[in-house]
């Protein structure tokens, strides 16, 4: 899937003073100040209950955000509806809806509620991309399969199509590897990695900071006190800063 010719001025998701959290509690997230634009990977990084979810959910407008501002494409996401929001950003869950007695093109073509209109039916332009987003994931030799047929992996891979099909330029993932052996891990790496190439933003959270070190432009690492440090993988990802996030000792080698 190949970018498109003209992208929007300020492409992308930025992110402005941005505090996040759970209402009543103590924020997770305080001042954050960050930019993903097309073709680069954002990791979210950091122990259970630090808010990786939490701050995609808010990044969606999912989770309503105490202070700060968050655009998509140049557009403020409080003035943005909830299609116009899918039309620019697929979300993939780490929980994902059990699907059964769909086909895998069938499945994706969901994806294409956002920009169909209410009650219209499929067009051959809403199957191209159908067809586009699987080839984008790999997995177009696939989608005359059923749903529940598919390993935890592909089930993950067409979650992406899904996204994809929407027309959306940024993806957001929460935790894609989680569950997934060790080969579907690393195929599923390796396709991110082949989006990001294709002029995808991509922000996607896991506990593996491998995963944060090698397929990420820059990475966020979480404390779950409120605290947290933007940067370069290899500024973020050290054996101090994660001996102390994770309270054991680790060496980055």
């Amino acid at each position: 899937m190949s970018a498109p010719a003209a992208l929007p001025r300020e492409a992308g998701l930025a992110v402005r003073a941005l505090s996040f959290g759970i209402p009543g509690r103590l924020p997770l997230g305080v001042e954050l100040s960050f930019r993903v634009t097309p073709g680069s990977a954002l990791a979210l990084l950091g122990p259970n209950g630090s808010g990786k979810t939490t701050l995609l959910r808010t990044l969606l407008g999912l989770t309503a955000a105490p202070a700060g501002e968050v655009r998509l494409d140049g557009h403020a996401l409080a003035t943005l509806t909830r299609r116009e929001i899918a039309a620019r950003v697929g979300y993939v869950p780490q929980l994902l809806s059990t699907v059964s007695h769909f086909r895998v093109d069938e499945w994706v073509l969901l994806g294409r509620i956002a920009p169909l209109r209410m009650f219209a039916t499929p067009t051959d332009e809403d199957w191209r991309a159908v067809a586009t987003a699987l080839a984008a994931v790999g997995m177009d030799a696939l989608r005359a399969r059923r749903v529940e047929s598919l390993s935890g992996g592909e089930q993950r891979l067409v979650a992406i199509a899904r996204a994809l099909a929407q027309g959306a330029r940024t993806l957001m993932l929460d935790e894609p590897d989680a569950g997934l052996d060790y080969g579907h891990e690393e195929r599923l790496l390796a396709r991110i990695d082949t989006m990001r190439a294709q002029g995808f933003g991509i922000v996607f959270s896991s506990h593996d900071p491998r995963h944060a070190r090698e397929h990420a432009d820059q990475v966020l690492l979480l404390d779950g006190k409120g605290g947290a440090r933007l940067g370069a993988p290899r500024e973020i990802v050290t054996s101090s800063a994660l001996s102390a996030i994770y309270g054991v000792q680790v060496r980055v080698d």
